[in-house]
């Protein structure tokens, strides 16, 4: 029913909410957990903190009106690039965690030493810089890159899915190849590790 879809989404955004805000306040606060690698978790806990805050509660409100769509364009595309910049930049510092992980086990002494909080904030940097161009531009500027608006004034939509073949090479561009390489970077962790256990073993 409607009433329990609401009560879910409002449950799931404040719990997002909840414990992403003492993530950020925890590094903020505590200086001595302010170490260069939890820089990454920092910027994951925003990314999902604007999940929280503006995609659950926009979209469970969505769904709540039958996909009626009444804050007008401008507020549909903000939200819409609101919502896939924090889901990309997400999967993008989940990537970046990976790659932490795996250079601090395969190669160590010598990744440490060129991680330093400064490379790091640039890395985290560009993690946000990326999905904003992406998809402000994307999501805004379709309308005028073809000439029309065919997202009906009553719905909300990214206008480019309408477009198969953009739509399925930004997404092997964004999604697919960070994945496939994730899972690369992931069983060279785990066959790091096994070695090390067989040696010391």
């Amino acid at each position: 029913s409607s009433g329990f879809i609401g009560l879910l989404g409002a449950g799931l955004s404040l719990l997002t909410i909840a414990g992403n805000s003492i993530v950020i306040l925890s590094f903020i606060l505590e200086r001595s957990i302010r170490q260069p690698s939890n820089y990454f978790i920092a910027s994951l806990a925003v990314s999902d903190l604007l999940i929280g805050l503006v995609s659950m509660p926009l979209y469970t409100a969505y769904i709540l009106t039958a996909k009626k769509w009444s804050l007008g364009e401008f507020f549909c595309d903000l939200w819409l690039s609101v919502d896939y910049t924090a889901c990309l930049c997400s999967i993008y510092t989940v990537f970046c965690i990976t790659v932490d992980r795996f250079c601090s086990i395969s190669i160590p002494t010598k990744y440490r030493a060129w991680r330093t909080e400064r490379k790091v904030i640039f890395v985290v940097f560009f993690v946000w810089l990326i999905p904003i161009l992406v998809f402000f531009t994307t999501i805004f500027g379709w309308q005028y890159i073809i000439g029309k608006r065919t997202v009906p004034g009553d719905k909300c939509f990214v206008q480019y899915m309408e477009d198969a073949l953009f739509n399925c090479l930004l997404q092997v561009g964004y999604f697919w190849i960070t994945l496939v390489a994730m899972v690369g970077l992931y069983s060279g962790i785990y066959k790091v590790g096994w070695l090390t256990g067989w040696l010391v073993g």
